[in-house]
């Protein structure tokens, strides 16, 4: 059973714009299913449940959360719960934490309360949130092509994102899917050796396991 991710958000007029936002791009990037929930500007969480149909418990919480100077973090909290500060600021290893004003959370953060994590100026969306949202559109075709059964399209997918993004925020997942659509079309030694070097230079990356997985696969499928 594969579970869906409900990405939701709450925006003013006009609705969504055509780029997708980097949390649903990294999503998209991910493979992981989704919903994308729009409506309007709310005030108060119950209100927010309400729009998108769902219990309070079952909508998670970000808040800001300052740690020291200059050092900020995101704390998930589920909708129906407030956060326990002296567990964590004992998971944290900080006897103090504290909570910005919303100017100043918005200001290092570019979350802004009412409508959600967004870049704060046209700049960073530019510089971060387009590019990765065109990374992350070539690499879910790719996988689409995979999932279907086209290793050649996914490559040329996968060739088109190396020669536009070849150092881009995606390139793990991308080496991964070179090394997944090689052992798929049955080069498996080659796609080993790709998901070899990958491991080499980022040993802790979660794109691994979709490399491995695949070349395990096209193994089993040429010993049978």
């Amino acid at each position: 059973m594969s579970a869906t991710t409900c990405l939701s958000t709450s925006i003013p007029e006009p609705a969504a714009p055509a780029e997708a936002a980097p949390a649903e791009a990294a999503l998209i990037a991910a493979g992981v299913p989704y919903r994308l929930v729009r409506h309007r500007r709310v005030g108060s969480l119950a209100e927010a449940a309400a729009l998108r149909g769902v219990r309070a418990a079952d909508l998670i919480k970000t808040i800001v959360v300052r740690r020291g100077e200059a050092d900020y973090l995101f704390v998930l909290v589920p909708g129906d719960r407030e956060i326990a500060w002296p567990k964590l600021r004992a998971h944290l290893g900080v006897n103090r934490l504290s909570m910005p004003d919303a100017a100043k959370a918005l200001a290092v953060t570019g979350y802004d309360p009412a409508y959600g994590a967004r870049p704060l100026r046209r700049l960073i969306q530019t510089a971060i949130g387009d590019p990765l949202a065109r990374e992350a559109r070539i690499l879910a075709t790719a996988q689409r092509r995979l999932r279907d059964g086209d290793p050649d399209a996914a490559l040329v997918q996968l060739r088109i994102h190396a020669t536009r993004f070849a150092a881009g925020a995606l390139a793990e997942e991308r080496d991964a899917l070179i090394a997944a659509a090689l052992c798929q079309r049955g080069e498996v030694v080659a796609g080993r050796d790709a998901a070899t070097q990958l491991a080499a230079r980022a040993p802790t990356s979660a794109a691994l396991a979709t490399a491995w997985v695949a070349c395990e696969s096209a193994e089993k499928d040429r010993s049978q």
